[in-house]
Protein backbone atom coordinates (compact mmCIF):
# COMPACT_ATOMS: atom_id res chain seq x y z
CA UNK A 1 0.00 0.00 0.00
CA UNK A 2 2.66 2.82 1.05
CA UNK A 3 4.99 1.49 -2.25
CA UNK A 4 1.86 2.23 -4.47
CA UNK A 5 1.54 5.47 -2.65
CA UNK A 6 4.81 6.54 -3.37
CA UNK A 7 4.53 5.43 -6.79
CA UNK A 8 1.09 7.80 -7.47
CA UNK A 9 3.01 10.65 -5.93
CA UNK A 10 6.11 9.98 -7.84
CA UNK A 11 3.56 10.45 -11.27
CA UNK A 12 1.49 12.84 -10.52
CA UNK A 13 0.58 15.95 -12.24
CA UNK A 14 -0.44 18.30 -9.47
CA UNK A 15 -4.03 17.67 -10.15
CA UNK A 16 -4.08 17.12 -13.95
CA UNK A 17 -4.64 13.12 -13.42
CA UNK A 18 -6.89 11.38 -11.49
CA UNK A 19 -5.44 9.73 -8.66
CA UNK A 20 -7.06 6.43 -7.59
CA UNK A 21 -5.40 3.44 -5.64
CA UNK A 22 -6.97 0.28 -5.81
CA UNK A 23 -6.59 -2.54 -3.14
CA UNK A 24 -7.33 -6.23 -4.08
CA UNK A 25 -7.24 -8.45 -0.72
CA UNK A 26 -9.38 -10.89 1.91
CA UNK A 27 -8.14 -7.99 4.37
CA UNK A 28 -6.64 -10.48 6.57
CA UNK A 29 -2.92 -9.07 7.02
CA UNK A 30 -0.25 -11.80 6.69
CA UNK A 31 2.99 -10.25 6.79
CA UNK A 32 4.61 -6.82 8.33
CA UNK A 33 2.15 -5.01 10.02
CA UNK A 34 -0.86 -6.93 11.12
CA UNK A 35 -2.50 -4.90 13.55
CA UNK A 36 -5.31 -3.16 11.91
CA UNK A 37 -6.07 0.03 13.69
CA UNK A 38 -2.10 0.59 13.05
CA UNK A 39 -2.39 -0.04 9.27
CA UNK A 40 -4.74 1.89 8.80
CA UNK A 41 -2.26 5.15 10.75
CA UNK A 42 0.36 4.35 8.57
CA UNK A 43 -1.52 4.37 5.74
CA UNK A 44 -3.39 7.75 6.46
CA UNK A 45 -0.44 9.38 7.28
CA UNK A 46 0.88 9.00 4.06
CA UNK A 47 -2.29 9.66 2.11
CA UNK A 48 -2.83 12.86 0.38
CA UNK A 49 -6.11 14.85 -0.61
CA UNK A 50 -5.71 14.32 -4.17
CA UNK A 51 -5.63 10.40 -3.74
CA UNK A 52 -8.67 8.23 -3.47
CA UNK A 53 -8.91 4.80 -2.11
CA UNK A 54 -10.94 2.05 -2.83
CA UNK A 55 -10.64 -1.20 -1.45
CA UNK A 56 -12.21 -5.16 -3.30
CA UNK A 57 -12.63 -7.87 -0.61
CA UNK A 58 -12.54 -11.40 -1.76
CA UNK A 59 -13.04 -14.39 -0.54
CA UNK A 60 -15.76 -15.31 1.36
CA UNK A 61 -14.11 -14.34 4.81
CA UNK A 62 -13.32 -11.60 3.12
CA UNK A 63 -12.85 -9.17 6.46
CA UNK A 64 -15.02 -6.09 4.61
CA UNK A 65 -14.81 -3.75 7.80
CA UNK A 66 -11.54 -3.28 7.97
CA UNK A 67 -11.28 -2.97 4.21
CA UNK A 68 -14.59 -0.67 4.07
CA UNK A 69 -13.00 1.70 7.54
CA UNK A 70 -9.47 2.14 4.96
CA UNK A 71 -11.28 2.75 2.41
CA UNK A 72 -13.21 5.55 4.14
CA UNK A 73 -9.78 6.98 5.36
CA UNK A 74 -9.65 8.63 1.23
CA UNK A 75 -12.52 8.96 0.31
CA UNK A 76 -13.07 5.90 -1.63
CA UNK A 77 -15.57 2.89 -1.51
CA UNK A 78 -15.32 -0.90 -0.45
CA UNK A 79 -17.43 -3.66 -2.36
CA UNK A 80 -17.61 -6.96 -1.64
CA UNK A 81 -16.49 -9.42 -5.13
CA UNK A 82 -19.12 -11.83 -5.69
CA UNK A 83 -18.73 -12.38 -9.13
CA UNK A 84 -15.59 -11.80 -11.30
CA UNK A 85 -16.97 -10.13 -14.21
CA UNK A 86 -18.20 -6.80 -11.66
CA UNK A 87 -14.89 -6.13 -11.04
CA UNK A 88 -14.42 -3.88 -14.37
CA UNK A 89 -17.88 -2.28 -13.62
CA UNK A 90 -17.24 -1.01 -10.45
CA UNK A 91 -14.26 -0.14 -11.52
CA UNK A 92 -15.40 2.03 -14.19
CA UNK A 93 -18.18 3.07 -11.89
CA UNK A 94 -15.39 4.35 -9.69
CA UNK A 95 -13.66 6.70 -12.00
CA UNK A 96 -16.72 8.32 -13.13
CA UNK A 97 -18.02 9.49 -9.91
CA UNK A 98 -15.75 12.46 -10.02
CA UNK A 99 -17.36 13.85 -12.94
CA UNK A 100 -21.04 13.54 -11.09
CA UNK A 101 -19.74 14.78 -7.67
CA UNK A 102 -22.67 17.12 -5.95
CA UNK A 103 -20.42 17.92 -2.32
CA UNK A 104 -16.86 17.97 -1.68
CA UNK A 105 -14.97 19.19 1.23
CA UNK A 106 -17.48 18.15 3.82
CA UNK A 107 -16.94 18.71 7.38
CA UNK A 108 -19.04 17.56 10.37
CA UNK A 109 -18.95 18.56 14.36
CA UNK A 110 -20.81 16.87 17.04
CA UNK A 111 -20.98 19.15 20.30
CA UNK A 112 -23.06 16.42 22.79
CA UNK A 113 -24.08 17.58 26.13
CA UNK A 114 -21.09 16.51 28.35
CA UNK A 115 -23.93 15.05 30.68
CA UNK A 116 -24.78 12.46 28.18
CA UNK A 117 -22.44 9.38 27.64
CA UNK A 118 -21.21 8.78 23.91
CA UNK A 119 -21.08 4.60 24.20
CA UNK A 120 -20.32 4.09 20.60
CA UNK A 121 -19.89 6.01 16.75
CA UNK A 122 -20.39 3.21 14.31
CA UNK A 123 -17.76 3.39 11.69
CA UNK A 124 -14.98 5.25 12.89
CA UNK A 125 -12.15 4.86 14.82
CA UNK A 126 -10.72 7.96 16.90
CA UNK A 127 -7.28 9.44 15.23
CA UNK A 128 -5.16 10.10 18.41
CA UNK A 129 -1.67 9.52 16.00
CA UNK A 130 -0.42 12.80 15.14
CA UNK A 131 0.64 11.95 11.62
CA UNK A 132 -2.46 10.77 10.99
CA UNK A 133 -4.54 13.78 12.38
CA UNK A 134 -1.90 15.85 10.20
CA UNK A 135 -2.64 13.85 7.07
CA UNK A 136 -6.29 14.29 7.37
CA UNK A 137 -5.99 18.28 8.13
CA UNK A 138 -3.59 18.03 4.69
CA UNK A 139 -6.47 16.15 2.90
CA UNK A 140 -9.11 19.36 3.90
CA UNK A 141 -7.07 21.82 2.79
CA UNK A 142 -6.56 20.17 -0.66
CA UNK A 143 -10.05 19.42 -1.15
CA UNK A 144 -10.18 23.45 -0.03
CA UNK A 145 -7.92 24.13 -3.11
CA UNK A 146 -9.58 21.70 -5.32
CA UNK A 147 -13.32 23.02 -5.17
CA UNK A 148 -11.31 26.59 -6.21
CA UNK A 149 -9.55 25.07 -8.75
CA UNK A 150 -12.59 23.10 -10.21
CA UNK A 151 -15.71 24.69 -9.42
CA UNK A 152 -14.42 28.72 -8.47
CA UNK A 153 -15.47 28.11 -4.78
CA UNK A 154 -13.69 29.77 -1.87
CA UNK A 155 -14.30 26.85 0.75
CA UNK A 156 -15.96 27.51 4.45
CA UNK A 157 -13.28 28.06 7.50
CA UNK A 158 -12.66 24.78 8.50
CA UNK A 159 -14.81 23.55 11.63
CA UNK A 160 -12.59 19.62 11.50
CA UNK A 161 -9.53 21.87 13.07
CA UNK A 162 -11.48 23.19 16.13
CA UNK A 163 -10.67 21.57 19.38
CA UNK A 164 -14.13 20.53 20.52
CA UNK A 165 -16.63 18.25 19.88
CA UNK A 166 -16.63 15.18 17.64
CA UNK A 167 -15.14 15.98 14.40
CA UNK A 168 -15.34 14.05 11.06
CA UNK A 169 -13.82 14.77 7.28
CA UNK A 170 -16.45 13.35 5.15
CA UNK A 171 -16.16 11.38 1.46
CA UNK A 172 -17.02 13.80 -1.06
CA UNK A 173 -20.85 12.65 -1.95
CA UNK A 174 -21.86 11.83 -5.92
CA UNK A 175 -25.57 12.45 -6.47
CA UNK A 176 -27.79 10.26 -4.78
CA UNK A 177 -25.12 8.86 -2.50
CA UNK A 178 -25.33 9.34 1.41
CA UNK A 179 -23.94 9.03 4.07
CA UNK A 180 -24.66 8.48 7.61
CA UNK A 181 -23.22 9.19 11.25
CA UNK A 182 -24.90 7.00 13.76
CA UNK A 183 -23.76 7.24 17.66
CA UNK A 184 -25.02 5.15 20.77
CA UNK A 185 -25.40 7.67 23.28
CA UNK A 186 -27.25 6.79 27.24
CA UNK A 187 -29.19 9.89 28.30
CA UNK A 188 -29.56 9.62 32.07
CA UNK A 189 -32.88 9.02 33.51
CA UNK A 190 -35.37 11.87 34.07
CA UNK A 191 -33.77 14.18 31.82
CA UNK A 192 -35.23 15.75 28.82
CA UNK A 193 -34.43 15.51 25.51
CA UNK A 194 -34.09 19.21 25.02
CA UNK A 195 -30.70 20.48 24.39
CA UNK A 196 -29.10 16.74 24.13
CA UNK A 197 -26.79 17.99 21.44
CA UNK A 198 -26.13 20.33 17.85
CA UNK A 199 -24.58 19.00 14.93
CA UNK A 200 -22.66 21.50 12.23
CA UNK A 201 -22.21 20.60 9.02
CA UNK A 202 -20.76 22.38 5.77
CA UNK A 203 -19.27 21.23 2.47
CA UNK A 204 -19.19 22.51 -1.10
CA UNK A 205 -21.79 22.80 -2.72
CA UNK A 206 -20.52 21.70 -6.94
CA UNK A 207 -23.61 23.04 -8.75
CA UNK A 208 -24.75 25.92 -6.61
CA UNK A 209 -20.36 26.61 -6.72
CA UNK A 210 -20.82 27.96 -2.99
CA UNK A 211 -19.70 26.87 0.60
CA UNK A 212 -22.79 25.91 2.80
CA UNK A 213 -23.34 25.37 6.64
CA UNK A 214 -26.05 24.31 8.03
CA UNK A 215 -26.64 24.12 12.01
CA UNK A 216 -29.08 21.14 13.74
CA UNK A 217 -30.62 20.79 16.60
CA UNK A 218 -30.64 17.50 17.31
CA UNK A 219 -33.30 16.75 19.05
CA UNK A 220 -35.50 19.27 16.78
CA UNK A 221 -36.69 19.57 13.62
CA UNK A 222 -35.78 16.29 13.17
CA UNK A 223 -36.07 15.68 9.38
CA UNK A 224 -36.24 12.16 9.04
CA UNK A 225 -38.26 9.67 10.71
CA UNK A 226 -38.07 7.54 13.66
CA UNK A 227 -38.55 4.48 11.73
CA UNK A 228 -35.83 5.39 9.29
CA UNK A 229 -33.35 5.92 12.26
CA UNK A 230 -34.10 2.91 14.24
CA UNK A 231 -33.84 0.63 11.86
CA UNK A 232 -30.18 2.16 10.13
CA UNK A 233 -29.16 1.90 13.73
CA UNK A 234 -30.11 -1.34 14.74
CA UNK A 235 -28.74 -2.70 11.01
CA UNK A 236 -25.29 -1.00 11.77
CA UNK A 237 -25.49 -2.76 15.39
CA UNK A 238 -26.34 -5.95 13.90
CA UNK A 239 -23.74 -5.84 11.22
CA UNK A 240 -21.20 -5.52 14.03
CA UNK A 241 -22.24 -8.21 15.71
CA UNK A 242 -22.09 -10.31 13.18
CA UNK A 243 -18.69 -9.59 12.09
CA UNK A 244 -17.49 -10.33 15.77
CA UNK A 245 -19.17 -12.98 15.93
CA UNK A 246 -17.47 -14.03 12.70
CA UNK A 247 -13.86 -13.32 14.25
CA UNK A 248 -15.03 -15.56 16.59
CA UNK A 249 -15.35 -18.58 14.33
CA UNK A 250 -11.93 -17.64 12.71
CA UNK A 251 -10.75 -17.52 16.69
CA UNK A 252 -12.42 -21.32 16.47
CA UNK A 253 -14.31 -20.09 19.74
CA UNK A 254 -17.94 -21.19 18.71
CA UNK A 255 -19.43 -20.41 22.03
CA UNK A 256 -18.32 -16.75 22.01
CA UNK A 257 -19.97 -16.67 18.61
CA UNK A 258 -23.17 -18.09 19.81
CA UNK A 259 -23.34 -16.03 22.71
CA UNK A 260 -22.82 -13.22 20.67
CA UNK A 261 -25.74 -13.67 18.86
CA UNK A 262 -27.64 -14.78 21.51
CA UNK A 263 -27.20 -11.97 23.02
CA UNK A 264 -28.07 -9.82 20.05
CA UNK A 265 -30.95 -11.63 19.11
CA UNK A 266 -32.75 -10.71 22.74
CA UNK A 267 -31.88 -6.89 21.65
CA UNK A 268 -33.56 -7.44 18.74
CA UNK A 269 -36.47 -8.90 19.98
CA UNK A 270 -36.65 -5.42 22.56
CA UNK A 271 -36.76 -3.32 19.61
CA UNK A 272 -39.05 -5.07 17.84
CA UNK A 273 -41.32 -4.72 20.45
CA UNK A 274 -40.98 -1.44 20.72
CA UNK A 275 -40.91 -0.61 17.17
CA UNK A 276 -42.58 -3.49 14.46
CA UNK A 277 -40.44 -3.05 11.95
CA UNK A 278 -39.97 -5.87 9.47
CA UNK A 279 -36.22 -5.88 9.46
CA UNK A 280 -35.67 -6.56 12.99
CA UNK A 281 -38.93 -9.62 12.86
CA UNK A 282 -36.94 -10.95 9.53
CA UNK A 283 -33.21 -10.11 11.72
CA UNK A 284 -34.28 -12.81 13.93
CA UNK A 285 -35.30 -15.44 12.21
CA UNK A 286 -31.91 -14.90 10.50
CA UNK A 287 -30.23 -14.55 13.70
CA UNK A 288 -31.66 -17.86 15.09
CA UNK A 289 -30.48 -19.70 11.81
CA UNK A 290 -26.97 -18.32 12.42
CA UNK A 291 -26.78 -19.13 15.97
CA UNK A 292 -27.83 -23.23 14.92
CA UNK A 293 -25.21 -23.15 12.28
CA UNK A 294 -22.68 -22.20 14.63
CA UNK A 295 -23.35 -24.38 16.77
CA UNK A 296 -23.83 -27.19 14.49
CA UNK A 297 -19.91 -26.51 12.42
CA UNK A 298 -17.59 -29.03 12.77
CA UNK A 299 -20.61 -31.93 13.48
CA UNK A 300 -20.76 -34.34 10.39
CA UNK A 301 -24.47 -34.12 9.67
CA UNK A 302 -24.71 -36.38 6.42
CA UNK A 303 -21.68 -37.82 3.85
CA UNK A 304 -22.23 -34.49 1.90
CA UNK A 305 -20.87 -31.88 4.55
CA UNK A 306 -17.77 -33.30 4.58
CA UNK A 307 -16.52 -31.81 1.01
CA UNK A 308 -17.66 -28.59 2.08
CA UNK A 309 -15.07 -27.90 4.50
CA UNK A 310 -12.47 -25.23 4.55
CA UNK A 311 -9.89 -26.78 7.00
CA UNK A 312 -11.48 -25.33 9.90
CA UNK A 313 -14.15 -28.18 9.83
CA UNK A 314 -16.93 -29.33 7.90
CA UNK A 315 -19.85 -26.53 6.49
CA UNK A 316 -17.42 -23.68 7.81
CA UNK A 317 -17.25 -21.91 4.25
CA UNK A 318 -20.87 -22.26 3.96
CA UNK A 319 -21.18 -20.21 7.34
CA UNK A 320 -19.08 -17.72 6.88
CA UNK A 321 -20.16 -16.95 3.49
CA UNK A 322 -23.61 -16.89 4.76
CA UNK A 323 -22.75 -14.26 7.84
CA UNK A 324 -20.68 -12.11 5.71
CA UNK A 325 -23.82 -11.59 3.21
CA UNK A 326 -26.32 -10.94 5.82
CA UNK A 327 -23.27 -8.62 7.68
CA UNK A 328 -22.46 -6.60 4.63
CA UNK A 329 -26.51 -6.27 3.98
CA UNK A 330 -27.35 -4.76 7.10
CA UNK A 331 -24.76 -2.40 7.12
CA UNK A 332 -26.61 -0.46 4.21
CA UNK A 333 -24.71 -2.36 1.73
CA UNK A 334 -27.04 -3.21 -0.84
CA UNK A 335 -25.32 -4.63 -4.45
CA UNK A 336 -26.54 -3.09 -7.63
CA UNK A 337 -27.32 -5.23 -10.96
Amino acid sequence: MQYGIDEISRHSLSGRTVNCLYLFSDGDPTSGERDWIKVRANIAAKLRGDLTLSCFGFGSDARMPELAALAGLAGGHSTFVTRPEQVGADLLGDLSRRDHLAAIDIQLRLDIDPEVEIRHLYGHDLVTDPRARAAVLHEAGQAAERAWQDYGTKALPDIITEDKGIRIFAPDLAFEETYWVVLEIRVPAGRELSGLGTATVQYVDTVAREGRRHELDLCEALTLPEETVTVHAVGLWTSEVTFYALDDLYDRDREAAKNRLTRHLKNLEAAHSHLPAKEFRDDQVTLRKLITLTGALGAMVSFSDGSHGSGTGPGFAPAVRMMNDFGRVRSGFWPHY
